[in-house]
């Protein structure tokens, strides 16, 4: 059982690894907990306040004249259209990510993408003490 957790975790790793998280057309949308009003407990792990959960979603799209696919400049020009949905909940957020693209011919680009991610923020204290509603500066990860 310990060999097959390990082999999973090794797994999701080397997939993780080879995934390239943004594409140029799609802007960072992490957001710190306590922007939508989250306390975190004195340990920074958990909440003593959950915050306002929210939903964003964007639709839209564009060309991009010499598009890079994995470090490959693909030689054509590429039209998308991206649809993005982010939840945020707690300290969780969960991105569901689809784009199309219109390949030319010759260009060696997939017709499509999809991504899944999730994220688990916990505070991390710049000072040694952490305590809830102080007035140290706090990181979340």
């Amino acid at each position: 059982m310990n060999r097959f957790t390990i082999a999973l975790l090794l797994l999701l790793c080397a997939t993780a690894v080879a995934a390239q998280e943004f594409e140029i057309f799609d802007p960072n949308d992490f957001i710190d907990p306590r922007e939508r009003g989250a306390v975190f407990a004195p340990t920074g792990m958990s909440l003593v306040s959950p915050g306002t959960p929210f939903s964003v979603v964007r639709v839209y799209g564009g060309i991009v004249s010499n598009y890079q696919w994995r470090d490959t400049p693909s030689g054509a020009d590429l039209s998308f259209a991206h649809l993005v949905w982010n939840r945020y909940r707690d300290n969780w957020q969960f991105n569901l990510k689809m784009t199309t693209y219109d390949v030319q011919e010759g260009a060696h680009l997939p017709w499509y993408r999809g991504t899944i991610q999730f994220a688990r923020y916990f505070a991390i204290p710049t000072n040694r003490a952490l305590s809830v509603g102080a007035r140290d500066e706090v990181r979340a990860a």
